[in-house]
């Protein structure tokens, strides 16, 4: 079996001893780079910030997420089980908003829950695959946390959970103010500060799982691209 990390980074403020595992094997050929920051360094990240970004716009994608298209184990899944940590964005001056949208050119970036084993890089995205939920109601296993997440950033027809094999949001229908219905595209907040969140069960897949969601398989990840919205003047 293969476990990749490449491109990614860890904080933490306090490292007694870390080990990574896959399956009771020892990883090899890993390379980790320590590096240390005072208290007062303008780049510290938040607490609870297990990663932490700085620019305007960027690219994040999911632990394990393999860049080939197909990529994906059909009888298993690429993004990772049991996690649960905060990717935050530092909100650049003159921002108030940040948009999430899916990486261009790789139809399959949004992978979270459900059976993408025959999903390739002519899939269509279609809003069947758009899932989101809050902390009561809707992916309720394997999301991604956007609090705030909208077409546009209203609150009124805000999500918080945003799994499915496309990413997407609620948009109002036509004459409508409050009802709406599951669109694919970009997500917006306006919600500070600016925090991703990753959480995955121990289930993936087979006839019997825990979670009774046999049709989680072959999931990918997620690669995103954010952008931050200037403040509205007036």
């Amino acid at each position: 079996e293969m476990f990749t990390i490449v491109r990614s980074h860890f904080l933490s403020d306090h490292i007694h001893g870390v080990s990574l595992y896959r399956k009771s094997k020892l990883l090899s050929n890993l390379v980790i780079i320590p590096l240390q920051y005072e208290c007062t360094s303008p780049i510290l990240a938040p607490v609870g910030c297990l990663q932490y970004w700085l620019d305007a716009s960027g690219v994040v994608q999911s632990f394990n997420y393999k860049e080939e298209i197909g990529s994906a184990d059909p009888t298993g899944t690429n993004h990772l089980s049991n996690l649960d940590y905060s990717v935050c964005i530092r909100m650049a001056s003159g921002y108030c908003g940040i948009r999430w949208s899916q990486y261009p050119g790789d139809m399959v970036s949004f992978t979270v829950s459900g059976d993408a084993s025959s999903m390739t890089s002519t899939t269509p995205l279609t809003v069947q695959s758009v899932k989101y939920g809050d902390d009561t109601n809707g992916c309720p296993y394997d999301f991604l946390r956007i609090p705030g997440g909208s077409e546009d950033g209203s609150t009124h027809t805000a999500r918080e959970r945003f799994c499915g094999q496309a990413l997407g949001f609620c948009r109002v229908s036509q004459g409508q103010t409050v009802n709406c219905n599951a669109a694919v595209g970009a997500v917006m907040t306006y919600s500070k500060p600016f925090v991703l969140g990753v959480v995955t069960d121990e289930d993936e897949g087979g006839s019997q799982t825990a979670n009774n969601a046999p049709q989680d398989k072959a999931n990918r990840g997620f690669k995103l691209v954010f952008n931050q919205q200037p403040c509205m003047s007036g």
